[in-house]
């Protein structure tokens, strides 16, 4: 979702004065990640470039606001091999209390257990940068998420769900102010989801989603409408090609819009969806992820509202999880 592709106003502002080009984060972190020592992090390089900037007399990263830094730090690392590029937040939460379960994610033969394992592992990979010299990239990414039945031994602790979403999305670099505030990016492109599973359990839906990612007084609002592309109804209930999850926009929404702050070492963010109709369905995700040990982060997340997963997707539900998170939104 964070797919930026334009360099910070200020570094694009130094380079145009000069026929030099000014160092940046992005290009001193390529160069150290393919020259440096093999036991360096990328904390150890992103700290040493830092310096090596300010002694230069270029913005100091931590000048820069946490959308710019994480803008950077995608595009230093995208091309070197062996690294995944971040899209959305990974995380594993070992443990996270559900209040109602949809029986039919299991048969509907046994009482789903309320506790599970919640896990989400999201990448993202550029296919073609700065299309035709306008600074537009074509991107492929990849989200799946997933609810295990660990502490279920008397069923062989299964898989409850598993939703795969791949993406492929064009972005476009802005530079909008308006009122205090910067649209940075712009994004369109197709989402397909579904869960893998067979009928009658199949879910699956495809989308025409776009996303405008804006930074407001340090804060990060991304907002995210999309069209629902509509499947055929189904002859019958046995039918592969219908329609699986039928008014899915009506439980799960036709537009999200993610908020996220970074204070201090702390972030915080919300997710929240809406149907933007009458009966007024949706879902709000609240998230807080804090320092633990190394890149890992300590994260808990609370969920209300319909949609977290296909299989529940016109139920509504309270879901509370505590965990780790590796990659935050900021």
């Amino acid at each position: 979702m964070l797919a930026l592709v334009a360099l910070s106003p200020s570094v694009a502002s130094a380079e145009a004065v000069s026929d030099e080009p000014r160092p940046t984060l992005e290009s001193c972190l390529h160069e150290s990640a393919m020259s440096g020592p093999d036991e360096s992090t990328l904390g150890d390089l992103r700290e040493i470039c830092a310096q090596q900037l300010i002694e230069q007399g270029v913005q100091p990263p931590e000048d820069r606001s946490p959308l710019e830094r994480r803008a950077e730090l995608e595009r230093a690392t995208e091309l070197i091999p062996f690294v995944l590029t971040p899209y959305k937040p990974n995380y594993l939460m070992p443990f996270t209390y559900h209040d109602s379960p949809n029986e039919a994610s299991t048969g509907g033969d046994a009482l789903t257990d309320r506790a599970e394992i919640k896990f989400q592992f999201s990448v993202r990979f550029p296919v073609w940068k700065d299309i035709g010299g306008s600074g537009a990239s074509l991107n492929v990414a990849y989200t799946a998420q997933s609810y295990w039945q660990a502490y279920d031994a008397a069923r062989s602790r299964p898989f409850r769900e598993t939703n795969h979403e791949p993406e492929v999305f064009l972005s476009f670099p802005v530079d909008w102010r308006v009122l205090g505030s910067r649209l940075s990016a712009v994004t369109v492109g197709l989402v397909h989801q579904s869960n893998g599973q067979d009928l009658p359990e199949s879910r699956s839906w495809n989308r025409l989603v776009s996303s405008f990612i804006w930074e407001v007084q340090g804060r990060t609002v991304i907002v995210r409408p999309w069209i629902r592309i509509p499947d055929p109804e189904k002859t019958s209930p046995d039918d592969p090609r219908g329609d699986e999850n039928p008014n899915i926009e009506r439980f799960v929404g036709q537009f999200e819009v993610v908020f996220a702050r970074k204070i201090g070492s702390k972030t915080y963010s919300a997710v929240w969806r809406n149907n933007a109709r009458q009966e007024n369905r949706g879902s709000l995700e609240v998230n807080w992820s804090f320092p633990l040990s190394g890149r890992a982060r300590g994260y808990l997340q609370y969920f209300t509202g319909y949609g977290e997963s296909l299989i529940d997707y016109d139920q509504h539900h309270n879901r509370l999880g505590v965990g780790v998170l590796i990659t935050d939104w900021l």
